[in-house]
């Protein structure tokens, strides 16, 4: 613990071990900060999980559609060979 002494010469009494809290409200621009980055984390969160979900969806299109036109393109063989 520093001499109060030595706190008063040097000033630290201001610094150090005395918190100062304010009886204000907090207004709603003390909250900007931190709403519009979390906003923008949801954001940014949001759109790579799109990303993802999109790309996924696509390969199993893509998967599907080769699917149907291999079953086609076999059903039609088949019918030319009994032609």
């Amino acid at each position: 613990m520093i001499r109060p002494a030595v706190q008063r010469t040097f000033g630290l009494k201001q610094h150090i071990g005395f918190r100062r809290y304010s009886t204000e409200k907090p207004t709603l621009g003390q909250f900007s900060k931190p709403l519009t980055s979390t906003f923008f984390l949801a954001s940014a969160i949001y759109t790579t999980m799109h990303f993802i979900w999109w790309r996924l969806e696509t390969d199993e299109r893509r998967r599907s559609y080769a699917h149907t036109i291999t079953s086609l393109e076999n059903e039609l063989k088949t019918k030319q060979a009994k032609q």
